[in-house]
């Protein structure tokens, strides 16, 4: 009878184990879609990094209507990846990602947040136009930038980089593909007087 009990009493604690290990994300009706953000929230907390995940309006209909479940599936994948590229490069002790799905005012986008190393300066002038990273040397390749860019000229879709002075409190950059039918890059940033003047860009202070 002990050994009974003892037995059942750790499976339970096994089981409530990987209850606690596997986080509970809110859906976004699409199988494939939840699974790929469950299998990102499990890698993150191998590696001690915390995701959040908001879900705003309706992702069926986002895929019906806005972009292809494949193509949207890339950009999760690559985003999130350089996200935690630039949070392992990166001494903060905010290790915090957060990724943004769905409705947002009067147009659907995708946005992740993190509080990684920032983006070098050559870097953001350089995208769109050629494959470059700030994370060569941890494992970034520039391709997943390289690829949003065609996706963005497919659906006409709008690249924002947002940044702010890097914190240990908070997240201090993000990166939004917003289908407003613009196809703009824009650069909302502290330190606009660093960049140089294109028309390739748009640079606005924050």
């Amino acid at each position: 009878m002990i050994e009974d009990i003892q037995g059942l009493k750790k499976n339970w604690q096994d089981e409530l184990a990987k209850v606690k290990t596997k986080k509970l994300l809110p859906s976004t009706k699409i199988r494939t879609i939840d699974n790929l953000f469950q299998q990102f929230a499990k890698q993150f907390a191998d590696k001690n990094i915390v995701f959040n995940l908001i879900v705003n309006g309706s992702i069926i209909y986002m895929m019906n209507n806005i972009i292809k479940t494949g193509k949207l599936e890339t950009l999760i994948v690559n985003h999130l990846k350089d996200a935690q590229i630039a949070i392992n490069a990166s001494d903060n002790s905010f290790r915090n990602i957060t990724a943004m799905i769905g409705l947002n005012e009067n147009h659907y986008e995708f946005t992740v947040f993190d509080g990684g190393i920032p983006f070098e300066v050559n870097t953001l002038v350089r995208l769109g136009a050629e494959r470059v990273t700030t994370h060569a040397d941890s494992g970034g390749s520039g391709i997943g930038f390289e690829t949003t860019f065609e996706t963005m000229r497919e659906c006409k879709a709008s690249l924002i980089i947002s940044e702010k002075e890097p914190s240990s409190a908070y997240h201090s950059k993000s990166v939004s593909i917003c289908f407003d039918g613009n196809n703009q890059y824009i650069i909302k940033t502290y330190r606009p007087d660093d960049f140089p003047a294109s028309d390739r860009y748009i640079v606005t202070s924050r």
